[in-house]
């Protein structure tokens, strides 16, 4: 059987490969499971390849297969001697040169060394970077809460200079237009019929106490009148000053000298 396996056994060790770790087992023998699969037979054992070829280890086959590394020298105490001329003189034993087996390939690190000083160097550029940022993201924060307080500053002045010209209107001048607005609708309807009640007659025809008595209030569209000062500091462009030209030009007769 084993002669059988022979010839298989050799050519899958001729296929080992030595800088394959998987190839060889911790003590350097062939693998036999690898063994196997190169020559394709699961009955192959570990008897079977020493049996075929003895003393195949990684280390023979980085040397291409010598089984039994030669000596460095031949002693020639230990050789027979070779006579030249008439078995007077011995022809020279010739040294042979030595075979040494390159060591086993040693299997890569995940290790990776680094100095004291390269790794205080690295540790510390990575905590400056960082307050770096941190002192720019502080600033950005002063700049932007500066800013949100000038802009809340403006605002409350703003609101408090429409109001000032236009207040809110109240719950009482709410109440006064919705009337005035169902007066207008009803005295519509009453001029359709073509009749009207004293009432509305009375009303139409003027009152100093009554709604079309009343002086209307300058709204949009009127004029009011400020001095210089004041239309500056409303942002308006007087006669004479420094302005700026792009604010807004008042009614010429609204600014008093």
């Amino acid at each position: 059987m084993a002669n059988d396996l022979t010839p298989k056994i050799k050519a899958a060790l001729a296929q080992l490969d030595p800088s394959d770790n998987t190839h060889w087992t911790n003590d350097g023998l062939p693998n036999t499971g690898v063994v196997q699969r190169i020559a394709n037979d699961q009955t192959i054992r570990r008897q079977d390849i020493q049996a075929a070829q003895p003393g195949f280890d990684r280390t023979v086959a980085v040397t291409g297969g010598e089984t039994t590394p030669p000596a460095d020298f031949e002693d020639a105490s230990q050789t027979a001697p070779a006579k030249a001329d008439g078995g007077t003189t011995l022809k020279p034993v010739e040294a042979k040169a030595s075979v040494t087996a390159p060591p086993a390939p040693a299997a890569q690190s995940d290790l990776v060394e680094v100095s004291d000083d390269q790794l205080h160097a690295a540790l510390s550029k990575q905590v400056k970077d960082a307050e770096v940022a941190v002192e720019a993201g502080r600033k950005m924060e002063a700049e932007g809460k500066r800013s949100t307080d000038e802009a809340l500053q403006a605002l409350t002045k703003a609101r408090a200079n429409f109001h000032k010209f236009f207040p809110p209107t109240t719950q009482a001048e709410n109440t006064r237009a919705y009337l005035d607005a169902s007066n207008a609708e009803r005295a519509a309807r009453v001029a359709a019929r073509g009749s009207a009640s004293q009432f509305d007659a009375a009303r139409r025809g003027g009152n100093a106490r009554g709604w079309n008595g009343q002086a209307q209030s300058r709204g949009p569209g009127g004029a009011r009148a400020f001095s210089r000062k004041e239309a500056a500091s409303l942002g308006f462009v007087v006669p004479g000053s420094t302005a700026a030209e792009c604010r807004p030009t008042p009614t010429p007769r609204g600014v008093r000298a």
